[in-house]
């Protein structure tokens, strides 16, 4: 693929540009956009810790920190900032949630459902946080098991206007030569049910490191109307550790 370049001056020749060198191009430019993005949003964390060491007792300004810290991905800043408010206040029912939900993250289960269960037993708690941590809470307790299972299922019924993928025209390109394929290849419509099905099993090893051994299956079933042939069954299974190799 190439694109041309029109020049400004007129009668000069006209440059062809390979599309891979243009591609390239976009590809620095939005890097170098990610990373000034990245920069900012450094600084602006660094501005707002500064602001938050003068005035510790400021919430606006620690839930200013703690957002940008999350945006970042940098939870420990965020908590440490959340816990000094709860140093200086324990009843803050909001900051309970937000460390609740920030050691979910972290994968600090038992952390999460300690905050959680002290924000649902203070008496000022509003309906919203109270319904968010509802959500949280089984999912949270369900983690602290060392054994889990989950699945999903998905069924339903499409139509397909070319369910032999065939090429249209009823005609097959092969090495330069046009080769008619025979009626019976020829694009088809036809309607299909399938059936998806998922299984997963976590164990936990319950070691320091968070080793987790993990057992997957998934089944995919098609049954077709008319093009038998084209029905299609599978199943996948696999079996093995999941190694915490770096914290």
């Amino acid at each position: 693929m190439w694109f041309r370049v029109f020049p400004l001056l007129t009668g000069s020749r006209t440059p062809v540009v390979p599309a891979r060198s243009i591609w390239a191009v976009c590809a620095l430019v939005f890097f170098a956009h990610a990373g000034v993005a990245r920069a900012q949003d450094a600084s602006e964390q660094q501005n707002l810790f500064q602001q938050m060491v003068r005035n510790p007792g400021n919430h606006e300004i620690t839930f200013a920190y703690v957002k940008v810290a999350t945006t970042r991905g940098d939870y420990e800043a965020a908590i440490g900032a959340l816990e000094r408010l709860l140093f200086y206040n324990p009843k803050l029912t909001r900051v309970k949630y937000e460390l609740g939900a920030l050691y979910f993250r972290l994968g600090s289960y038992e952390m999460a459902k300690r905050y959680f269960k002290e924000a649902l037993a203070s008496p000022d708690i509003d309906a919203i946080t109270k319904e968010r941590i509802e959500t949280y809470l089984p999912d949270t307790e369900k983690q602290l098991q060392p054994s889990r299972f989950s699945g999903f299922a998905q069924t339903g019924i499409r139509s397909q206007s070319n369910a032999s993928f065939a090429p249209g025209g009823g005609i097959l390109r092969l090495g330069g030569q046009d080769l008619a394929l025979l009626p019976t290849a020829q694009r088809k419509a036809d309607i299909n049910w399938f059936g998806l099905v998922g299984l997963s099993h976590d164990y936990d090893l319950q070691n320091q490191r968070g080793d987790i051994l993990e057992t997957r299956a998934i089944g995919y079933l098609t049954e077709q109307s008319r093009l038998k042939d084209l029905n299609v069954g599978f199943v996948d299974v696999s079996f093995g550790p999941r190694l915490a190799l770096a914290p």
